[in-house]
């Protein structure tokens, strides 16, 4: 059924310890009735010399990913990972990495409904060649050898398998990716049982329906498999689950917390399988949008880069995160320009308690829907609305006795989450922003607009919203119609924040991003107006006020910017790592305008705007700030964290009150509305 041919050059890394078709890591032998990895045949042999204690890495790629396997094989090598397998799916391929010196196993079979190019995510092409994924492995795992899938878009930064036999009754560990299992990434021991369950799965598939549907249903199945849950015991005794960010801590960084495994008389042939977290095995979500790694200062043992489609967008993320190792001349259709790389690297630790702060409300009510990151909250109205990685904008409507409750969701962008959102500051369509104008006017070029004018306007009346997300794009949205009015293109990074500012000559949208840019945009024309460029690293966000522009940095500063000459005046630098959200206000009572900044050192930094100074830094948390909220009548600064507490500040740094308990991940938003503070977070939660 399959024609495989193979031939071979020297390897680039010696070769490494060898397997015999019965391994020792395995707790099951494997009898090898495979087609292709019988012994002495060509893939057989490549495994048996390149295995390190019976395991070997494998991945595939066609022509059109030559470039990403090559990047590949950098950071495997980088890693210290010797056992690696590479299997070509085309000649071309092969004597590409034959002209390298690169030892391969050709698996081209004639008729075969995939090319030599790229075939992006969902296309027929994409589905038969992801098709052959579980063949491969399952012949590897009759070969006798225990097996690492990694696909060729998969960076790699530790060596993964001390983790991965630290428990030896599991079957499958398997990558978590946004909705449930990814087949792109998984560990499988060489047993009759996975190798049964992956006959299974192969003889599902079709030309419809690729590996990871078939993987996802036949895990779902009881009879099939049982998932296995890190579990922990609280100081009261009640066992939970262990989260993500819990699992990057000392006391849960191995496997002696994972719940009790079937006796091998109770399996009946069923799979043990682990769904690894989304910190130490990052998706593209998790590492590129949501950041989960760099939040906890730790550097993951992989990085996946998928949820994104083709290979030059892959190419161009990899790039921007400096993880792109690839010469010009080496990447396939390479465009003119080259991208900007910026470094990805630390944040603070977590930490789960604030002892030393008082407790003051209890959560009221806890709101559940989202099945992914809760990213942002905003009141419009009585009317609660939450944007979230998945791609859902969900409302939730206070009554009169103060109570929370849902009352719609809505997919604005199926083709990306939103990261923030803000509604036009009034109705920009009608006679009022005339209004404002002369307002402005009055007050002259460079004069900020007047507090007691715009807390005159209610955004209640607004029906216009803009976001942004990780598809590197803007859009303002009729709430009315639930219709998009424009787009806004021009980033290459996923866009952080937006702020809406009205100025003398209209409304300006600023937009920060992933690329180290902030954009100004016409929001009437969707137009860029300017580029402001001066940070290292990506902007995480930013805010105006008056004549001024500020910006937060993972470069370690914040920045003031002149709005109408793109000219940095100030730069203030004190936080250690990434400040990763701010907020300006100018003092009701004295009109004195403060720069807010919080950082990854769970640090809240108080600034006087003109001369740079620091006037007071709050120790408010014990891990990354993620949000800041300066509320005008109670002169409050209030902040949310990754150490799973809201905090609220007066202005001369006692501690208000401290809001814990509600949430089992870091807190990623909070909202004031009515006589509740909301708050959003990593568990997929709110909070009132």
């Amino acid at each position: 059924f399959f024609s495989t041919t193979m031939a071979t050059a020297t390897p680039t890394t010696p070769t490494t310890t060898s397997s015999t078709t019965t391994t020792t890591t395995s707790t099951t032998t494997t009898t090898n009735t495979s087609t292709i990895c019988q012994p002495g045949s060509p893939l057989y042999s490549l495994c048996e010399r390149q295995a390190v204690d019976g395991a070997v890495t494998l991945t595939f790629c066609n022509h059109g990913f030559c470039d990403m396997l090559l990047n590949w094989l950098h950071y495997i090598k980088e890693s210290s990972i010797t056992n690696y397998v590479i299997v070509a799916l085309d000649q071309s391929t092969f004597d590409f990495l034959l002209s390298r010196g690169v030892e391969s196993y050709l698996h081209d079979r004639p008729h075969k409904s995939y090319g030599d190019e790229s075939a992006n995510f969902g296309s027929i092409e994409f589905i038969a060649i992801c098709n052959e994924k579980p063949w491969l492995i399952n012949e590897v795992l009759k070969g006798g050898f225990d097996c690492l899938w990694a696909d060729s878009d998969i960076v790699f930064f530790e060596n993964p398998f001390p983790l991965f036999y630290q428990h030896p009754s599991l079957d499958l560990q398997l990558q978590s990716d946004d909705d449930d299992i990814c087949a792109g990434f998984f560990f499988a021991r060489s047993n009759d049982r996975v190798v049964s369950f992956l006959d299974t799965v192969v003889a599902y598939l079709n030309p419809a329906v690729d590996d990871q549907v078939g993987l996802r249903r036949h895990l779902a199945r009881e009879d099939l498999a049982t998932l296995l849950r890190f579990r922990k015991k609280g100081d009261d005794g009640e066992v939970s689950a262990i989260n993500d960010f819990e699992l990057t801590m000392d006391k849960y960084h191995n496997y002696s917390n994972l719940e009790s495994t079937l006796p091998e008389s109770e399996r009946e042939g069923r799979i043990l399988y682990l769904v690894l977290d989304r910190v130490r095995f990052p998706n593209g979500t998790a590492f590129y949008n949501a950041k989960l790694p760099q939040r906890v200062g730790i550097t993951p043992y992989i990085v996946h880069n998928n949820c994104i489609i083709g290979h030059g967008s892959k190419r161009d993320r990899f790039a921007l995160y400096d993880q792109w190792a690839i010469a010009l001349e080496d990447e396939v259709d390479n465009p003119d320009s080259a991208s900007t790389t910026l470094s990805a690297t630390t944040a603070s630790p977590l930490a789960t308690s604030l002892q030393h702060l008082p407790t003051f409300p209890s959560p009221v009510t806890t709101l559940r829907g989202h099945v992914e990151v809760v990213t942002t909250l905003l009141f419009r109205g009585n009317v609660l609305l939450s944007g979230s990685h998945d791609k859902t904008l969900r409302e939730w409507e206070i009554g009169e006795d103060n109570k929370a409750a849902p009352l719609s969701t809505r997919y604005l962008n199926r083709k990306g989450g939103i990261w923030k959102m803000q509604f036009l500051p009034l109705p920009y369509e009608d006679e009022t922003l005339a209004s404002l104008r002369d307002v402005l006017k009055a007050q002259g070029v460079g004069q900020a607009v007047p507090l007691d004018f715009l807390s005159g306007l209610s955004n209640t009346e607004s029906s216009t919203l803009y976001t942004c997300g990780h598809d590197k794009k803007l859009f303002s949205w009729d709430m009315k119609k639930w219709e998009k009015l424009s787009e806004f293109k021009g980033h290459v990074g996923v866009v952080n924040s937006i702020f809406l500012h009205p100025r003398p000559d209209g409304i300006v949208l600023f937009s920060a991003s992933d690329d180290g840019d902030i954009f100004s945009w016409d929001i009437e024309t969707s137009s860029r107006l300017k580029i402001y460029r001066s940070h290292t690293s990506w902007v995480s966000d930013v805010a105006a006020l008056g004549p001024i522009m500020y910006s937060a940095s993972h470069d370690g500063t914040a920045r003031a910017w002149e709005i109408k000459t793109g000219r940095v005046f100030q730069i203030y630098s004190g936080h250690k790592g990434w400040v990763r959200c701010l907020c300006v206000t100018k003092l009701k009572k004295t009109g004195e305008t403060l720069l807010f900044t919080g950082g990854s050192d769970g640090k809240v930094k108080v600034w006087e705007v003109k001369t740079g100074i620091c006037l007071r830094t709050l120790s408010a948390h014990s891990g990354g700030i993620n949000q800041l909220l300066f509320d005008d009548e109670s002169e409050l600064i209030y902040s949310c964290s990754d150490d799973l507490t809201v905090q609220a500040y007066s202005l001369d740094g006692t501690c208000y009150a401290s809001y814990k308990g509600g949430h089992r991940g870091p807190i990623s938003s909070i909202a004031l509305g009515g006589d509740s503070l909301f708050s959003g977070s990593f568990d997929r939660t709110i909070v009132q």
